[in-house]
């Protein structure tokens, strides 16, 4: 009983992390920099030039909701794993050297896209299309709250990288921070609607 206290402890810590500082803050900035405050300035490089409904953000809203709550999971399963050594993660720059770090970053870039686009042809097969993917293409005119807008096994397969990143390539946890932050930037800017 005590270790279910923990393990749903730490996940509620890492859902409410990754909710408020990995989804809410820079989402909302990015919506506010995208779709308010330059709104007129940018709509030369809008993709569309309508605007969404908020019945579409909301929706948004809410899958990416759900999707966090998946990616909480796993992130708590990748704390665990890191915890009792279990994964490649490794805590002494000294052990691979400095240029490495800038070698591991590029790698899990690599790693991650390569998945990515495997993964994202296999959700666009259509067999499975409407069954996985649907809901993120529901939001024809999407907005940085589209983000992280999926069905749950979409949401697994877009985290799925990341532990295998962890669990098979010598990263610096500061390295996989920054890889993270970068992951985030690109999908803000793939969702903002601008060119």
């Amino acid at each position: 009983m005590g270790n279910l206290f923990i393990y749903l402890k730490n996940l509620s810590v890492i859902f409410a992390l990754l909710l408020t500082f990995y989804y809410l803050v820079p989402v909302t900035i990015w919506y506010y920099w995208a779709f308010i405050k330059n709104k007129e300035k940018w709509l030369p490089i809008r993709i569309q030039k309508n605007y969404p409904t908020m019945d579409n953000v909301f929706r948004e809203i809410k899958y990416s909701i759900l999707s966090i709550l998946i990616f909480a999971v796993i992130g708590e399963i990748m704390y665990e794993s890191i915890l009792t050594n279990h994964t490649a993660m490794y805590f002494n720059v000294a052990d691979y050297g400095i240029s490495y770090l800038f070698i591991s970053f590029i790698l899990a870039i690599l790693i991650n896209d390569t998945l990515f686009y495997w993964f994202h042809r296999f959700m666009h097969w259509r067999l499975v299309f409407p069954y996985i993917h649907l809901i993120h293409h529901k939001s024809k005119n999407p907005t940085p709250f589209a983000s992280f807008s999926f069905q749950p096994l979409d949401a697994v397969l877009n985290a799925l990288p990341y532990p295998i990143i962890v669990f098979f390539v010598p990263i610096h946890p500061v390295v996989f921070f920054i890889f993270l932050i970068y992951n985030l930037m690109t999908n803000l800017a793939a969702h903002s609607g601008l060119e």
